[in-house]
């Protein structure tokens, strides 16, 4: 067990095996490289899970696309720092294997660059998974706050606050106007000229009563006079009887009384034509309130019937527009969720987050060095390790395995050269043959030609 641990770890280092059991003091050295790029494939396992698993949080099966992400990832890292890590050579003095300071310099450098950007992939997730509920509680707040804007928006655009402001007032005024209707009799105008018919009837009885009253007066006045019962208005006078043939006294109206009668009788017919002028005052009156009060009703009638409509129209437009917000807001709702709960939003909110104080700052910044102590740990552990048995024997390999592909491709070169001298000789033998077979027969040469055209 503990041997197969130590071959994992010298795969991981991308040590030769057969050359490293060779070189006893180098076992220890290059099994350290290989547990530092496994941990970098570990934690690159563990960051890639946790971003993944930001993306499909709302996913039942979320849990196995992270993991399975994860293992990518953590391959993909691994490959990587395997590949880093198999580009380093030591300087071992061998010929051939002389190495530029300048051109390893520059191939550090890029090591150390491809070793920051991996640094801060695996870094930023951990750093998400370690602030989760700050991150979280932001998420509620920033969604809420874009919900409200987006409330707001479409409040406007939809005039949502407008046609509630409508509904509201056609339905106060409504209900203002049904007040007004099943309160009509108390209406100033209609209480006013109800009150000067009211006036009118009583004073027109009283005048009536009284006129009628004073009419009875004089009817009886004309009575008196015209039956003599009145002696104010009579006078004894003497007449010839011409029955009797003799001069009688007797009773006679004086002629004043005639006068009285008439001024009487005109008097009761002025009294009568008085009460049918306040008859027809008060009934004018009584006819204008209630036409007043009808022409009031019917107006009311109608205004409550177009606000009636006014106010289905707004309540019915209103209901329409919050039905519409109603599915818009609930796409706005997954897309704003989605947006901030979403891997990239998650950054963002976490920049803000680290941002608004030194200590947060500071902590991402150690993390990130942690991690990006742990990806080099390997290239600057191989790069500052003196030259041991295993570099040289290693290049020495190289150098063998080098001297025997160019003695290889050495002897290709020359057994190619010599085939082409082989065949240039034979062509020169066939050519002579050829030229022979004409100026013998060429007849037959030709028909031979084309009796090989026919078959082709």
């Amino acid at each position: 067990m503990r041997t197969l641990i130590r071959n994992f770890l010298w795969y991981c280092a991308t040590s030769n095996k057969e050359i490293l059991e060779k070189c006893p003091t180098e076992h220890s050295k290059h099994a350290l490289i290989g547990t530092l790029v496994l941990l970098t494939a570990v934690f690159a396992f563990i960051s890639g899970s946790f971003a993944m698993r930001y993306m499909y949080e709302t996913d039942p099966n979320g849990a196995i696309w992270a993991i399975g992400f994860g293992i990518l990832w953590a391959i993909l890292i691994f490959s990587l720092d395997r590949l880093l890590i198999s580009t380093i050579r030591k300087d071992t003095g061998m010929p051939g294997k002389k190495y530029s300071k300048n051109k390893q310099g520059a191939l550090v450098i890029l090591r150390i660059a491809l070793a920051v950007v991996i640094s801060v992939v695996i870094t930023k997730p951990l750093e998400l998974w370690l602030y989760e509920d700050q991150i979280n509680a932001q998420i509620v707040d920033n969604v809420r706050t874009k919900n409200d804007r987006d409330s707001d928006n479409l409040n406007s655009d939809l005039g949502i606050s407008t046609l509630k402001d409508l509904k509201s007032s056609t339905k106060d005024q409504l209900n203002l106007l049904m007040d007004h209707l099943d309160n009509a009799d108390l209406d100033t105008t209609y209480v006013q000229l109800n009150t000067a018919y009211q006036k009118a009837y009583t004073g027109y009885e009283q005048y009536k009563k009284d006129k009628e009253a004073e009419i009875k007066r004089q009817q009886k006045e004309i009575r008196d006079i015209e039956s003599m019962q009145n002696h104010e208005y009579t006078q004894a006078v003497e007449y010839y009887d011409g029955l009797t043939g003799e001069y009688k006294y007797g009773i006679q109206l004086k002629p004043e009384a005639y006068d009285r009668v008439q001024r009487l009788k005109k008097a009761m017919e002025n009294s009568r034509y008085q009460i049918a002028a306040k008859r027809e005052d008060y009934k004018k009156k009584e006819k204008a309130s209630e036409q007043y009060l009808s022409a009031l009703r019917d107006s009311l009638n109608t205004q409550i019937t177009f606000t009636k409509t006014d106010n289905e129209k707004a309540t019915n437009r209103l209901s329409s527009n919050l039905r519409q917000k109603e599915a818009v807001m609930d796409s706005l709702k997954r897309i704003n969720n989605a947006a901030d709960r979403g891997i990239f939003g998650r950054i963002d909110i976490l920049h803000q987050y680290n941002q608004s104080s030194m200590t947060r700052r500071a902590a991402g910044w150690f993390l990130f060095l942690i991690f990006l102590i742990i990806e080099t740990a390997p290239i600057i552990a191989k790069m500052v390790s003196k030259v041991g048995p295993y570099d040289y024997a290693l290049a020495a390999l190289e150098y063998k395995k080098e001297q025997l592909e160019a003695q290889r491709k050495q002897l290709i070169d020359l057994t190619l050269l010599a085939q082409a001298e082989v065949a240039k000789k034979a062509l020169e033998v066939w050519k002579e043959e050829q030229i022979q077979m004409v100026e013998d027969d060429p007849y037959s040469f030709v028909k031979e030609i084309k009796k090989r055209r026919r078959i082709l």
